[in-house]
């Protein structure tokens, strides 16, 4: 008789804490989804957005703290795992800043983006600034469809879209040279297995 109160006082317990893990968990899904939405308003207010060809296989390292408030012009940060090189940048007009904040934003309000897939070999970069400060960086990886987003508490994939690769693949193009490393470099990861 107590090995079955036992059992029962086990179960029962392991529901009321299942139930609480997931009230949890869907508070936080449903804050971050706001803080995302917030975010993305105050992205729309950006002065100036500097698009960027990235280096996708590069030994990214440490970069310290992805909330870190300093600029590299030569290195964007990647996701939280470090930087990687810029290869070929420049400064969006303010037509094309419009536009692909308004992709972007749509992007990161999105309450049910995913991650994609948990690669990321980044070929496209963006820094976006507000009086001088930067206030959003990421790379963008079309094949695992998903670039880094930051939150006060760590960091998270987002899932790309077909009208940002579009957007972005059209401002500045992918080197067919950076096209051809990637493709070889794939298939001798693939042939390697």
């Amino acid at each position: 008789m107590i090995r079955i109160s036992c059992f029962i006082f086990l179960v029962l317990s392991s529901f009321a804490t299942d139930k609480i893990d997931n009230e949890f968990l869907e508070k936080k899904q449903k804050l971050r989804n706001e803080y995302r939405v917030k975010f993305s308003e105050v992205l729309l207010k950006a002065d100036r957005v500097e698009i960027s060809i990235v280096k996708f296989d590069e030994d990214i390292g440490e970069s310290g703290s992805p909330f870190a408030d300093v600029d590299d012009k030569e290195k964007i940060k990647v996701f939280n795992f470090g930087q990687t090189s810029v290869l070929k940048k420049r400064m969006l007009l303010k037509a094309e800043k419009d536009e692909v904040l308004k992709i972007l934003s749509k992007g990161i309000s999105n309450p049910d983006s995913s991650g994609g897939a948990l690669c990321h070999y980044p070929i496209h970069g963006l820094k976006v600034y507000k009086k001088d400060k930067l206030i959003y960086e990421a790379t963008f990886c079309w094949v695992c469809g998903n670039f880094g987003f930051h939150y006060p508490d760590g960091s998270k994939y987002l899932g790309t879209t077909k009208e940002m690769e579009k957007l972005f693949t059209k401002l500045m193009p992918i080197p067919q040279s950076e096209i051809e490393r990637f493709n070889k470099k794939i298939s001798n990861k693939d042939s390697q297995k």
